[in-house]
C-alpha cells in the first residue's frame, strides 16, 4: 500500500521519491483532514514542494488534496487538483487501475500560496487503495561527487546551482526580480572555481547557464577562478529556474546584451534567446524538464557538459536540491 511518497537520500549521493510506511507517531489532524461527518481515506500520497506527485485512479481518485506549511494546517485545494487533473486530458470514470495522473506540488500548478517563503507540502488522501507500478514511478539519475565516478566517464554531465543570490538571504528580495549574488555568493563562487569546479570547468566540452543573473554571475566568477575563461559558454532559457515568485523572473533579452559585460558578450545563445524568456505562473515546469532531459540525452552532440542553474529545477532533473554553489555529476545519458 502506498501510503506516503518521502524526499530521501538513497545510497548516500542522491535523492528519490520512494513508496514509504505510514510515519510514527501519526501527523497532526489537517484542515480538511478526515473527522466528523467525513470520509476516511484510504491511503494517503505526500510531497515536498517543487516534486511531483503520481495519482493513482486520477481525479476520480481523490478524496482530499492539502498543501501548506508542513508543521501547520494545510489549506484545502481539492477542487484546484481535480481541476487540473482533469485539464492534463484524463476523463472522469478513470479506475485505481489506470495509470497515473501527476500533481505538481507548486504554487503556479496550484495557483495558491499559502506560506509564502516557506517550503511546503501537497498531501493527497485517496478514496481506493492503489500502488504505482514501476515503470511509471518517477526516476532521477544517480549522482556522483566527481566526474571520474561516474560509469559512463570520460563522458559525463555536472550539475551545479548558483551561488548566494540576495533573495536566498533576505525574503523581501523574493519580490524584487533577477536579484544579483551577496558578496557571500561571490566569495562562494570563487572558492568553488579555485577548488573542485576547476578540473570539471577544465574539461568541459561546454558550460551551459539559465540566464538568470544569479547564474550567469556564477558562471563567469567560476570560470575566472578556475582559469577556463576560454571555456565555450552558452545561455540557454531551458535551464532556468521554474517560477514561484518574482525573484524568479528575469531580465529582457534586449536589456542584457545593452548592460552585460564584454566576456560575456562573447558568450553563445543570444541570438536565440527571446525577448521574454522566463518562466512565468502557471508554467508546467515539469514538462519544460521533460523537454530538457530530452535535449540533453538526443540533440546535444557535446561529450563533457556543464550546466549552472537553480535548485528547484535541478530538483525537479536530478531530484536532489543542491546547495549554493553545490554541484553533482552524473552518466551523460542521465540515467
Amino acid at each position: 500500500i502506498v501510503s506516503g511518497l518521502r524526499r530521501r537520500r538513497a545510497d548516500g549521493d542522491r535523492s528519490r521519491l520512494q513508496e514509504m510506511s505510514p510515519p510514527s507517531p501519526a501527523p497532526a489532524p489537517l484542515e480538511g483532514a478526515a473527522g466528523e461527518g467525513k470520509e476516511a481515506a484510504a491511503c494517503v500520497l505526500e510531497c515536498s514542494e517543487g516534486a511531483r506527485l503520481q495519482i493513482p485512479g486520477g481525479p476520480d481518485n481523490v478524496l482530499r488534496a492539502l498543501y501548506g506549511h508542513p508543521k501547520r494546517r494545510l489549506e484545502d485545494c481539492t477542487a484546484r487538483v481535480v481541476r487540473r487533473l482533469r485539464a492534463r486530458g484524463l476523463t472522469p470514470g478513470c479506475t485505481a487501475s489506470a495509470a497515473p495522473a501527476a500533481a505538481v506540488a507548486c504554487n503556479a500548478w496550484l495557483g495558491c500560496d499559502p506560506s509564502p517563503g516557506v517550503r511546503k507540502v501537497l498531501r493527497v488522501e485517496l478514496k481506493k487503495v492503489a500502488t504505482i507500478p514501476d515503470d511509471l514511478k518517477v526516476k532521477y539519475p544517480r549522482l556522483y561527487a566527481t566526474p571520474s565516478m561516474v560509469p559512463s566517464a570520460p563522458r559525463w554531465l555536472a550539475f551545479v546551482r548558483h551561488a548566494q543570490a540576495g533573495h536566498n538571504v533576505d525574503q523581501a528580495l523574493g519580490a524584487r526580480p533577477d536579484n544579483p549574488l551577496t558578496e557571500m555568493g561571490r566569495e562562494q563562487a570563487r572558492a568553488a572555481g579555485r577548488g573542485p569546479l576547476r578540473d570539471i570547468l577544465r574539461s568541459a566540452d561546454i558550460v551551459i547557464t539559465s540566464p538568470l543573473q544569479r547564474a550567469m554571475e556564477t558562471t563567469l566568477l567560476i570560470l575566472e577562478a578556475a582559469g577556463a575563461t576560454s571555456a565555450r559558454v552558452m545561455v540557454h532559457a531551458g535551464a532556468t529556474e521554474r517560477w514561484t515568485a518574482p525573484c524568479d523572473e528575469g531580465t529582457p533579452c534586449s536589456e542584457l546584451v545593452q548592460r552585460m559585460p564584454e566576456a560575456l558578450r562573447r558568450w553563445e545563445g543570444w541570438a536565440s534567446l527571446p525577448e521574454r524568456w522566463w518562466a512565468v505562473p502557471g508554467e508546467d515546469a515539469w514538462e519544460r524538464g521533460e523537454a530538457f532531459v530530452k535535449a540533453v540525452r538526443w540533440e546535444r552532440p557535446e561529450e563533457r557538459i556543464v550546466f549552472v542553474g537553480h535548485g528547484g529545477f535541478w530538483e525537479m532533473v536530478l531530484g536532489r536540491y543542491l546547495r549554493n554553489c553545490e554541484h553533482v555529476c552524473c552518466e551523460r545519458s542521465l540515467a
